[in-house]
């Protein structure tokens, strides 16, 4: 049986290629969340979306994190922190998890509050 995060990431790869497989082929009908939660809704199956926002990954700091940016991130985040990966993950967890059984149809964006 797979973990939560593994079905997290699953669903996640799931979303990514169907939204990009149905853009390429429709342009003008992408498939989103709530049309995939309509189709499937009746077989208790739960579809969400989650945008992350910057997360602090290794790559990412050693890549492209420069004082500017992080000055400007503390500046425009609510959350006055870097975010990490594991945050998303949980959020994820959450969402494949028995409290989150009433979620679906939605877009989550996880960014710290991004103003």
């Amino acid at each position: 049986m797979a973990s939560p995060l593994q079905l997290a990431s699953s669903s996640w790869q799931y979303r990514l290629k169907a939204t990009n497989q149905q853009t390429r082929h429709n342009r003008e009908q992408p498939l989103e969340a709530p049309q995939l939660a309509r189709d499937y809704g009746s077989y208790n199956i739960r579809v969400n979306a989650i945008a992350p926002g910057w997360i602090m990954t290794q790559r990412q700091i050693e890549k492209w994190l420069t004082p500017e940016g992080v000055e400007e991130l503390m500046r425009r985040q609510c959350l006055t922190r870097k975010l990490i990966r594991d945050e998303i993950a949980k959020f994820a967890v959450f969402l494949a998890s028995d409290k989150a059984s009433a979620c679906t149809s939605q877009h989550y964006v996880v960014d710290g509050g991004w103003v």
